[in-house]
């Protein structure tokens, strides 16, 4: 492909040296999507990274929109960047260069195996950012969410406020903060350069220590996010310090393990709650929790919140920040759980796990399965699902639309509302700019009165899209954009006239109905409360929605109690609200019976989310009683048209499905006996059991916080990595490496130095790139100089030096498709130390290269199983006289992965490319990438044009290293991927266990080509075939493939390092 743009993984460094890697990718803002597990641990020869540190939105828990009613997820990782003293060695000094550059492209970029791939982080909107300061903030925001900056501030203050008390620990430097406005604008931010999706709630930075977060609504969830959010900066603060005494102290080579960091934010911000009780629950009596150090996805924050709650109930909360403190020291937690507590963690986690039998298994005598009551339609387990959710009876209650990720996207499907038989898949999403996001946390799905049409909200560019489609044809018939900062939970009139949602703009959460035929907007709430869920009467003359109305925390000097939603019914004809539920539960996702005298709705009242119905016949004596009495909990119930049944979402067995509840709907009396978690509630009082801890110090709330005059925003830049390695050769002398990455402290300009002080400044290895982010289209600039020396067989000893500059520019048309385009100034001057010194080679190049990427692939733990990639591009390298290479090379490459089941993937890939001109481009087929025990023909790339210009198509399994070359060539791969070992355990001479061995039966074909040949000899083709296993050893994937070609029956066995294609 060329020197522009080259695969991620290194080709084979032997007699030659590989094509230079990439200036665009050390600073790209596309991600594959690969996991975290993945994208935070991995290594090369001279560097161990692992991650920004980020929240982020792996294995989310489905139930935080269903109980908060706006839910969010986290993921911390910490990035660790460890440059180490090298050797003299001339190859030791070629692999460090490479692995340096690699560095950089794994830290920033946290993509897959081929970095021209990936998704991409796009910038709809320029914003105009100022900030104010509190006394311990500095907090971002620009001019359309300034009415939330005041109350940010104070609950910043408030928290910090608890964390100091209970960490017995203050800030040694200020906290930058980041407000947006909204989640479609928060997914814009160029703090960190990954996609964010719609599950990542916030995230909090590491090397500047910078908190992101966005509004969405409710302040009950905007309280959580900036505490939890807190909580992480407070505890980096205390755990690694500034950014040179951390780099000193080497105290960034310590990685917080993610169920302390995670559940402790989640402690701190919310104590113990229902959504925390459910899920652990759930995992108590399904028996599926697992020991802490091997929890993970969204689990380990719910378990990590439950660990910190046990130590606090059993040694009190003070033991939390002794805890804290120590692990500031020891940089151990074993070692710091024992100083504070006196038991390690093998002995608290089987203490947890006791005290979590004791309390949750008498809960299976008192309470249901959801089957025992209710009729399943899906199965998450058996369909290898997690999120069955929002389910939508249509008119004639045969039907049911529902959301479900069970082909690894968020679609639409309709099944048959009698047995859960799937009908048809209406909307695929998350494979377009069309449908980005589904919104599946808080999204909703509603019928036309005639059953011919669906509405539903997406994402779509910078805004969220009103859809309506036809459910035969699956055609969209309209789309409505407004000018508000989120859409949620349309619901269609019984006359089939307007829309109703909620809507979110300048920071308030209100209700909002859109004429149909005209695209009319009326909003009928204009307050600062969040309002949810709204749902037309069967008249057309109400709307029943859920709301956190109250006396106004921000009026009455609290911040802690927004937690609590009721439902209300506005009367539209006379304008008036009325509170149906009054208590201090959360009362969510009202839905009318047909003859409009009854609400079922969904509420934690007894600890666990239950139907429940509201006979509203009298308004001033209405009656509410449960209808189901669950072990784990239901929401989002919907009654059908005829009356006859109640369908809702439930989890269980950690995971989301849909249930039907028929007629005559069970009765429990008028009250649900509670939980322990909700007796222990009303025994001390909301506060220390439920969202945050109780202010036991007898002082008053302080007042709101002082803060300056608001000030324009202006880039300063600061440090993000700074490294500096020092060495001795006898040979060489001293050597010196250093990199340096700066930027400023919304991310919009970034600036890499990197140098490599070798014997003299012309032998260094020297490299600048600077990136400016700010808008739609990403530029970039670099000038470098690499020196470097070589050794071949037919030409001795040389050394090549590199120098020059390029102009990078990116356009991303949506999430998964971009533009990129390079052009590239490049010298190399070859001196021959053997042969011909006097006459030193000479080669210049300009390049211009032009790329069209596609990327909807999801990945699994070994590389991508399902989804697309795409690549078309074209290079041109102009004449400039004889010392100028002159070619153009069109090359492409596609992926298609089938997804069989959650286990089982068959995976396509054909690559071609082909290079005319007066010199063109070479490439050489065969091997695989970052081949261990690698085998090379005996074919020779000495020339400077191969060297630094030959792109190495890969895989070709049971083929050597240039195998097959030409200025032409194709590369068809074939593979079926399939669950090899589930569990591997070793005891000796190492306890070693590994999970998830996967296994691979492959067959790859190639062909290359000088020209354009009349006839292809045998020389001119090759095809493998043979099977091979994938383990993920946490730190890079180890692959082992057995591949036969076609004239011989001698298996060549490979070993190798990375994802597979």
């Amino acid at each position: 492909m060329g020197f522009s743009r080259l695969p991620r993984e290194i080709p084979p460094v032997a007699q030659q040296q590989p094509s230079l890697l990439s200036l665009r990718h050390l600073y790209d803002r596309s991600s594959s999507g690969q996991p975290h597990s993945q994208r935070y641990r991995r290594s090369t020869d001279s560097a161990q990274i692992e991650t920004t540190c980020r929240d982020s939105q792996e294995q989310q828990s489905y139930s935080t929109l269903l109980l908060s009613p706006a839910p969010i997820t986290y993921h911390s990782q910490i990035q660790v960047v460890k440059m180490a003293v090298f050797s003299g060695s001339i190859f030791k000094r070629v692999a460090l260069l490479l692995g340096v550059t690699s560095l950089l492209l794994f830290v920033w970029e946290a993509k897959g195996s081929a970095q021209q791939f990936g998704q991409n982080k796009v910038n709809y909107r320029e914003f105009n950012w100022s900030y104010i300061q509190t006394e311990h903030f500095d907090i971002y925001f620009y001019t359309q969410n300034r009415s939330i900056v005041n109350r940010a501030a104070r609950i910043l203050e408030e928290a910090y406020q608890q964390l100091k008390r209970d960490f017995q620990y203050e800030l040694r430097r200020r906290v930058p903060v980041i407000i947006y406005a909204s989640h479609n604008d928060f997914e814009q931010t160029n703090v960190v350069l990954e996609p964010i999706g719609e599950a990542t709630g916030g995230f909090t930075e590491l090397f500047k220590n910078r908190v992101v977060v966005p509004f969405e609504g409710s302040w009950e969830k905007f309280r959580h996010v900036l505490h939890h959010e807190l909580t992480h900066a407070v505890t980096f603060d205390m755990l690694y310090g500034g950014l040179f005494e951390s780099l000193l102290g080497r105290r960034y080579t310590f990685r917080l393990p993610l169920w302390v960091a995670e559940g402790l934010a989640e402690y701190e911000s919310l104590g113990w709650e229902t959504e925390a009780d459910m899920i652990i629950r759930d995992a108590v009596v399904s028996g599926y929790l697992p020991p802490i150090q091997q929890t993970g996805g969204y689990l380990v924050y719910k378990a990590g919140q439950s660990i910190f709650c046990n130590i606090a109930q059993h040694y009190g909360r003070e033991k939390i920040g002794e805890f804290l403190s120590s692990l500031a020291t020891t940089k151990n937690v074993d070692k710091s759980l024992r100083l504070s507590l006196g038991l390690g963690i093998e002995e608290l986690n089987k203490r947890w796990h006791r005290d979590l039998r004791k309390q949750y298994w008498p809960e299976i005598g008192k309470r249901q399965e959801v089957e025992e009551f209710a009729k399943r339609l899906t199965n998450h387990k058996e369909e290898g699902s997690y999120l069955n959710a929002s389910p939508a009876f249509s008119p004639y209650a045969d039907k049911i639309a529902f959301l479900s990720d069970r082909s690894d996207y968020k679609d639409i499907y309709l099944m048959s509302a009698i047995d859960g038989t799937i009908l048809k898949r209406l909307v695929r999403g998350e494979k377009s700019g069309k449908y980005e996001e589904m919104h599946w946390l808080r999204g909703g799905i509603t019928w036309s009165p005639d059953a011919t049409k669906i509405a539903f909200v997406a994402k779509s560019g910078d805004q969220d899209v009103l859809y309506v489609q036809t459910v035969k044809e699956k055609r969209t018939l309209k789309r409505y954009r407004f000018n508000l900062d989120g859409l949620f939970s349309p619901h269609w009139s019984r006359d089939g006239r307007k829309i109703v949602f909620t809507g979110l703009a300048d920071g308030a959460a209100n209700i909002y109905s859109v004429e149909l035929s005209t695209g009319e907007l009326s909003q009928l709430t204009d307050d600062p409360y969040d309002e949810a869920d709204p749902c037309w009467s069967p008249d057309g003359t109400k709307i029943a929605f859920s709301s956190d109305r109250k006396p106004y925390p921000a009026c009455s000097g609290s911040t802690t109690t927004w937690s609590d939603y009721d439902i209300y019914v506005l009367d539209l004809n006379r304008y008036k609200f009325t509170q149906i539920t009054t208590s201090t539960f959360n009362d969510l996702s009202p839905t009318w019976s047909p003859d409009g005298t009854k609400l079922a709705f969904s509420s934690d009242r007894n600890g666990i989310y239950n139907i429940y119905l509201a006979d509203i016949t009298n308004i001033d004596s209405i009656a509410i009683v449960p209808i189901t009495n669950a072990l784990t909990g239901c929401f989002q119930p919907d009654w059908s048209p005829d009356g006859k049944k109640i369908a809702f979402s439930a989890f269980q067995q950690g995971g989301w499905d849909i249930f039907v509840l028929e007629s005559p709907f069970p009765e429990h009396g008028t009250d649900l006996e509670p939980t322990p978690f909700r007796l222990r509630r009303q025994k001390l009082g909301a506060a220390e059991a439920g969202a945050v801890q109780a202010d036991t110090t007898g002082q008053k709330a302080p007042p709101s916080p002082k803060t300056s005059v608001q000030k324009t925003y202006r880039a300063k830049f600061s440090p993000d990595i700074i490294n500096v390695s020092i060495g001795y050769s006898s040979y060489w002398g001293l050597e010196g490496q250093g990199l340096v990455v700066v930027s400023d402290i919304l991310g919009n300009h970034r600036m890499f130095f990197y140098g490599d002080l070798f014997y003299s400044l012309q032998n260094s290895n020297l490299q600048f790139v600077y990136y400016y982010l700010k808008r739609r289209t990403d530029y970039g600039a670099a000038l470098f100089n690499f020196g470097n020396y070589y050794w071949t067989r037919q030409y001795g000893w040389f050394y090549d030096r590199l120098y020059g500059g390029a102009l990078i520019i990116s356009r991303p048309f949506t999430r998964f498709s971009r533009m990129d385009a390079d052009l590239l100034s490049l010298t190399v001057r070859r001196n021959y130390y053997y042969w011909m010194p006097e006459a030193p080679a000479v080669m210049r190049c300009l390049l211009l290269e032009f790329s069209l990427v596609n990327d909807t692939a999801v990945w699994g733990e070994t590389g991508p199983v399902n989804g697309s990639r795409s690549l078309i591009s074209v290079q041109h390298s102009l004449d400039l006289g004889k010392e100028s290479p002159s070619f153009t090379t069109f090359c492409f490459d596609y992926r298609q992965y089938l997804r069989m089941s959650k286990k089982y993937t068959f995976a396509f890939r054909l690559s071609g490319g082909a290079s005319t001109g007066k010199d063109p481009q070479h490439f050489f087929v065969g091997g695989l990438d970052n081949w261990i025990n690698a085998r090379y023909s005996r074919r020779k790339v000495s020339t400077i044009e191969d060297f630094y210009f030959a792109s190495f198509p890969t895989p070709l399994r049971g083929a050597s290293y240039f195998q097959l070359s030409g200025t032409g060539y194709l590369l068809a791969n074939f593979e079926f991927r399939y669950p090899f070992i589930s569990h591997l355990s070793f005891g000796w001479p190492l306890p070693l266990t590994f999970r998830n061995i996967r296994g691979v039966l492959f067959t790859d074909a190639a062909s290359a080509w000088n020209g354009w040949p009349k006839e292809f000899g045998s020389d001119m083709y090759l095809i493998t075939w043979g099977f091979g296993v994938r383990i993920n050893l946490g730190i890079a994937i180890l692959r082992f493939d057995s591949a036969w070609k076609s004239e011989s029956s001698k298996p060549l066995c490979c070993f190798s390092l990375g994802a597979d294609f």
